[in-house]
Order: structure tokens, then sequence, then C-alpha cells
């Protein structure tokens, strides 16, 4: 991935779309060389982002799979915290 910020509306509402499918961001060492992320956000009792939760790790260990067990973890941790706030999910 390109590790700049996106340089158009079009690049934005593509990176806001994949986030709002998975629940959550990634990077795949483009910030940090062989350094793999993902990022969830928390929210409180009114639907507002109070915090997010962050997972970094070597690339060799953070696999960038949006199903890998990191990536899952760290939406379930997430989602965990959120629910403790007051959150409920739009279903």
């Amino acid at each position: 991935r390109d590790p700049r910020p996106p340089r158009s509306q079009k690049e934005f509402d593509e990176l806001t779309a994949e986030a709002r499918s998975h629940g959550l961001t990634r990077t795949q060492g483009t910030v940090i060389p062989s350094v793999n992320g993902y990022s969830a956000p928390v929210f409180n009792h009114d639907g507002q982002m109070a915090v997010a939760i962050t997972s970094l790790g070597p690339a060799s260990q953070f696999p960038n799979a949006w199903n890998s067990a990191v990536a899952k973890a760290v939406l379930s941790a997430a989602r965990r915290a959120s629910a403790e706030l007051g959150w409920r999910r739009e279903r």
C-alpha cells in the first residue's frame, strides 16, 4: 500500500468504505517498514468514537489479512470495550 495520505476524495472514500466494511483499519509495512498493524474504534454510549485500540507488530507475526487472528482480536476487543461504554451496534 501507498503510505501517503489519500490524494483525492475518491481515494479517501475508498479507504473509508474499506474501514467501515471491516470495522477496522490496517497498515501493511508502509508507515514503519516491516511492521503491520490494525486499529479499531471504541464508541461511547452516544455512538461517538472515544478511543482506538491499536496493535502493531513485525510483519512476519502480523499477517495483513482482514480475517487474521490479530485483526479479529483487535476488532473483538474494541467491540467489547464499546459495549462496556454503552454502545449498541446497529443491526
